[in-house]
């Protein structure tokens, strides 16, 4: 189905676009996953990272926004996106002086669905799990730092886009609930990487409260200044030294 003006401003919110106005814009020849080496050679000249490890997550906490965007769309409107992620390209943006891309959908079709354990499960293979495994393979850096990337902006978008609103709060309760199931990561990652972020917490406390488990490399970066992020663990370390000191 067309989605209407309302949903394609929605999710270029996300920076999701399927229209592109010039060929010269797009970062890779034909798609993001046709040469990893030329798309880390791309990567490094926008993106602030001393290497490659560092280069992965600061991409992934970009590239993240394809799957917040699906899930925002299947909550929102029990749409699904049919399209291959591996036929996705960028559009070379820059938005307050830092590199973020519009992530073009070269392919597929918004389609109603209300399947949605497997729609769910879809979402975190097709435009998870797939990135991911080739970030890790390539660089070695954790599997868990990646998703991480991605649960942070999953939680600031059922936060802020779809709770204390009668219409989605419920469909959006139920599909996060569903999130924290092993089934639904099945052909993704062995159990819910979500689950285990929650760490047993109730999902309001995470919305009020929200804490990272990983360390996002963010800190390793030049722009950084070396200081962790509001919401790394590392922060909480380094309150606790200074706590003994004083």
């Amino acid at each position: 189905m067309q989605l209407n003006n309302i949903q394609v401003t929605e999710l270029a919110g996300f920076r999701v676009v399927s229209a592109v106005e010039s060929m010269d814009e797009l970062l890779m020849p034909k798609h993001l996953f046709e040469d990893m080496d030329l798309l880390f050679k791309k990567l490094s000249t926008r993106i602030d990272a001393p290497n490659e490890k560092v280069l992965a997550s600061m991409w992934m906490r970009r590239f993240a926004f394809l799957t917040v965007a699906q899930l925002f769309m299947f909550s929102k409107y029990r749409l699904v996106w049919t399209g291959d992620v591996s036929n996705v390209n960028l559009l070379d943006r820059k938005r307050n002086d830092q590199w973020l891309p519009d992530i073009v959908l070269n392919d597929g079709e918004w389609k109603s669905s209300d399947q949605s354990e497997i729609c769910l499960n879809q979402i975190l293979k097709q435009s998870g799990a797939k990135m991911i495994d080739q970030l890790h393979e390539r660089t070695r850096v954790s599997k868990r730092i990646l998703w991480e990337n991605i649960w942070s902006y999953v939680i600031w978008m059922y936060s802020t886009k779809l709770m204390n609103h009668p219409d989605y709060e419920l469909r959006a309760r139920y599909d996060l609930g569903l999130l924290m199931n092993d089934k639904v990561w099945q052909g993704a990652a062995d159990y819910s990487l979500f689950n285990e972020f929650a760490d047993g917490q109730a999902i309001d406390h995470i919305f009020a409260h929200f804490k990272r488990m990983t360390c996002c490399l963010n800190l390793k970066t030049q722009s950084s200044g070396g200081k962790p992020c509001p919401y790394c663990p590392k922060l909480e370390i380094e309150k606790k030294s200074e706590s003994k000191v004083v």
